[in-house]
């Protein structure tokens, strides 16, 4: 119910400039401008700044040049020896940059599984114009160390149609948000009333800050590209080799044999216990069967001999 009021009193108070306008002298073009006050406003290239007093923004089909997000990415082999450093190189050239031109989003090293290579990753962000040089860079610096780069990537994402949308719902909610300054201002009412539009007035602005955040996100991604470089030791990224099934049943033999000594291994220790416990009973029982023997064969031999049996 207090939504609904606020919605009537927000068009009389449209109406009511409506009408004050059109009883002025100049009654037709008073109506042609609050016409285009009430409508939505069209979109316009996000690349372009704020328009000009009196000036139309181009609409959705003016919009001639697409919006697009670059991400790069390269796959360098390099010499192991060499790896570190080339990482550590790349990644201070992006920081004497400047955070205006180059930042870094990413960075790591780690040991590549058992073939005793390595692994890094350098994920920056940075303007077109200084990543276009940096790549050229990069291969120079493979090149140097006696590696290269082995593969490249390019993807690009077109933004055009998200900005163009997202800066019209952002237009639509500054109106709502004027026209209710103004319904605050001029309407005075009973509290909880006033209260209501408060509280419809904040919801407004959280959604514009939060539209200006993600307009301010769009926008950087088209002003800067993501560059992700995988530095990776020498003969990792290479296709396979004659010898490689040699390699690779050389490797799967000493694997078996490992898993066989575990599988001892784990044997042992799960028969322990056991022999702690019931090695020592087996012991005393053994012990006692041979005493018992014994006491027997003592017996038998110690009995008189049995008196010989009379002639038939």
């Amino acid at each position: 119910m207090k939504r609904a009021w606020i919605a009537l009193a927000a068009f009389a108070l449209i109406a009511g400039g409506c009408g004050q306008q059109r009883s002025a002298t100049s009654a037709d073009s008073g109506s042609a401008a609050t016409e285009a006050a009430m409508a939505p406003a069209p979109a316009r290239d996000a690349s372009a700044g704020s328009p000009a007093p009196g000036s139309t923004a181009p609409t959705v089909a003016a919009v001639s040049v697409p919006m697009l997000a670059y991400e790069y990415s390269l796959g360098v082999e390099v010499p192991l020896r060499r790896l570190s450093s080339l990482v550590d190189k790349h990644e201070k050239a992006c920081t004497d940059a400047g955070p205006a031109v180059c930042q870094v989003i990413g960075a790591n090293t780690s040991a590549d599984g058992g073939d005793g290579g390595a692994r890094a990753t350098l994920t920056i962000r940075a303007t077109p114009a200084w990543l276009k040089t940096f790549r050229t860079q990069i291969q120079k610096d493979a090149a140097s160390t006696g590696g290269k780069v082995a593969n490249t990537n390019v993807q690009a994402e077109d933004l055009t149609r998200q900005i163009v949308d997202t800066e019209a719902a952002l237009r639509a909610k500054t109106t709502l948000r004027g026209r209710l300054e103004q319904l605050l201002a001029s309407r005075p009412g009973a509290l909880s009333d006033l209260l209501e539009v408060e509280r419809e007035l904040a919801r407004v602005q959280g959604e514009i800050d939060a539209t200006q955040s993600e307009l301010a996100v769009m926008r950087t991604r088209i002003a800067t590209s993501k560059l992700t470089v995988t530095y990776v030791s020498q003969g990792s990224l290479a296709p396979d080799s004659a010898m490689r099934p040699l390699n690779d049943a050389m490797h799967d033999v000493v694997k078996t044999v490992a898993v066989g000594f575990a599988v001892i291994i784990y044997l042992v220790a799960g028969l322990f216990p056991f022999l702690v416990v019931f090695g020592p009973l087996v012991w005393l029982l053994n012990k006692w069967r041979k005493k018992r023997k014994a006491a027997k064969l003592a017996a038998a031999a110690a009995a008189p001999p049995p008196p010989p049996s009379p002639p038939a």
